[in-house]
This record gives C-alpha cells, sequence and structure tokens, in this order.
C-alpha cells in the first residue's frame, strides 16, 4: 500500500514538473515565444518580466541610493566604479560658483537641468595618455526641502589623438556630443546641432543656426537661434521649440522673433544619429502659423551635432 502511495505521488510530482517546465515557454502558432507572466522585484521597487526567447527575466536597471542609473553606452568615455555614488545629505541648496576644474578643488557652477536647479562641481586631472574628470552633481531633494542629493562618478577621457583613423574621427565625434549631464538626469537626453550655409548665385545668403533640444521621451523642448545675411537684408531671430518625435522624426512648432515681430512655424526633422535633416516645404499660412506643404517637393538642410555652447 505504502508502495502505490509512493508511485502515486511520483507521478503527480512528473506532471507539475513537465507543466512548469513546459508552460515557462510558450509558442504561439506564429513561432513567437509567449512567456508566462511572472515578475521580479529589483532593488529600486520596480518590477521586471520574462522576455526574450528563453523567457529569462529582464535586467533590472542600475541602483544605487535613491537614484536609477542607466550603463553607459560610450565607446571611448569610460566610468570608474559605475554605477555613480548617490546619497542624501542634510542642508539647503547654496552654490558658490569659482574655481578652476584642474585645481584639487574643481571648478563649482550653477545650472539648470531638467527643470532643476544643480550645483556642478567638476575636477580633472591627467594620466596615462587620458583625462579622468570627477563630477559632483547637488541639488535639492524634491521631496524635502531641507535634503540635498549628492551624486559623484568619475569618467575616463582618452586622448583621441592617440588613435590613427577613423577612430580618431570617432573618439573625437563622441567627446564632442557627450553631454554628463543626461547621466543623473535619466531619461533626458540633450543635444545641440549647428547649420552653416554660403552665400551662392542660387542662395545669396550666409545662414547660421543654432539648435539646442531637450528629449524627455516622445517630447521635445528646446531653443534654436539663428542669423542671414545678404545683398539686401542682415538679420537675426531666436526663439522656442516644442514638438514631439515619433518614427525617428521630430514635428515641432518654431516660436521666434525676427526684427521685432513675433511668428510661428511648423518644422518636420529626420532624426538620425549625430544630425537633424530639416525637410523643408514651402510655406504657407493655416490658423496664424506657417505650415510646410507636404504636397509639394522639399530640399533638405542638415545640422549636424556638435558640442553645446
Amino acid at each position: 500500500m505504502k508502495k502505490t502511495y509512493i508511485w502515486v505521488i511520483i507521478v503527480i510530482l512528473g506532471i507539475g514538473a513537465y507543466w512548469i517546465t513546459n508552460n515557462r515557454n510558450l509558442e504561439s502558432d506564429a513561432g513567437t515565444t509567449l512567456c508566462t507572466e511572472e515578475a521580479k522585484i529589483c532593488a529600486d521597487g520596480s518590477a521586471v518580466g520574462r522576455t526574450g526567447p528563453n523567457c529569462e527575466f529582464a535586467i533590472c536597471p542600475n541602483f544605487n541610493g535613491n537614484a536609477i542609473f542607466e550603463p553607459l553606452t560610450t565607446k571611448y568615455i569610460t566610468a570608474q566604479n559605475w554605477p555613480p555614488a548617490s546619497v542624501s545629505i542634510s542642508g539647503e541648496f547654496l552654490c558658490d560658483s569659482g574655481g578652476s576644474q584642474i585645481t584639487s578643488e574643481g571648478q563649482t557652477v550653477q545650472r539648470t537641468i531638467n527643470g532643476k536647479r544643480y550645483c556642478v562641481t567638476t575636477q580633472s586631472e591627467g594620466a596615462a595618455g587620458s583625462t579622468y574628470t570627477t563630477y559632483k552633481y547637488t541639488t535639492q531633494n524634491i521631496n524635502n526641502a531641507n535634503q540635498l542629493t549628492q551624486t559623484t562618478f568619475t569618467l575616463r577621457f582618452p586622448q583621441c589623438e592617440n588613435y590613427d583613423n577613423p577612430e580618431k574621427t570617432v573618439c573625437k565625434n563622441e567627446r564632442e556630443i557627450f553631454n554628463p549631464d543626461s547621466i543623473v538626469e535619466p531619461g533626458i537626453s540633450i543635444a545641440c546641432y549647428k547649420y552653416h550655409h554660403d552665400a551662392n548665385t542660387d542662395a545669396p545668403y550666409t545662414v547660421n543656426e543654432l539648435i539646442s533640444i531637450t528629449t524627455n521621451g516622445n517630447n521635445v523642448t528646446g531653443t534654436k537661434k539663428g542669423s542671414q545675411s545678404g545683398p539686401d537684408m542682415t538679420n537675426g531671430y531666436q526663439g522656442e521649440i516644442t514638438g514631439t518625435i515619433s518614427n525617428n522624426t521630430l514635428t515641432a512648432v518654431f516660436d521666434y522673433v525676427i526684427e521685432g515681430s513675433s511668428n510661428k512655424e511648423k518644422e518636420i526633422y529626420a532624426v538620425t544619429d549625430f544630425r537633424l535633416t530639416k525637410h523643408r516645404y514651402p510655406l504657407i499660412e493655416e490658423n496664424g502659423m506657417l505650415v510646410p506643404d507636404t504636397t509639394k517637393d522639399f530640399t533638405e538642410l542638415i545640422y549636424q551635432q556638435g558640442k553645446c555652447d
């Protein structure tokens, strides 16, 4: 009798193991893996589910203190002791600007990043053909006016001249566009793009433009300023950009002032690595705003990504 019970238990356990194994990875008729709806709790309190062909749990975000830091994706700029150290300290927000980046005390400036005040101190020193820069970002805790959040990290910047081309050029481009502010404000991308056109017989105006945009998810805000000069006019203009990105296309409204006159223009840009390409259509007026006539052909204006001034 006891043997019968034992065999029954073995059979039940076997069936259970078979069911778990075969139901963890379910395949649809189309061959797509359908994973069971399980969740893994990460250190920051968020949850990740199973994904991929083997239905493994997704990787939890890097977590340190009260901040979440994404992995650094640059090729030549590398981090020391990643993720950054983030701590809470008591005190009010004060920022005394000054100093020099190459001294032991470093250089301190106050900046606004994603609408928040930051006191940023940078200190650099060279070693073995590289520059090591330590960044300290201090900001007021949004939940407690008497608490500050301080984030510190060190990055290594190699001397790009030590590489042969094409690596030298790629290294320089990476350093030119890298912005450490995006580390302390994850999900926020800050970039600047420049356009220059020399006057010629077809377009007798010299044009310079600078676009500075902040991307938060699909939402884009920023500024655009420029100047144009030619045989019969010289002027400058500047204003605000607001828009959204979808399928690598930025659709934005440029609200600007030129020669004391306020104007609005809808603009369309293709977004690719290291550049914006404006689709310059003929313009028509619609509800008090200039909009592209997309029934017509367009020309391309290429804005190269560069260092923010």
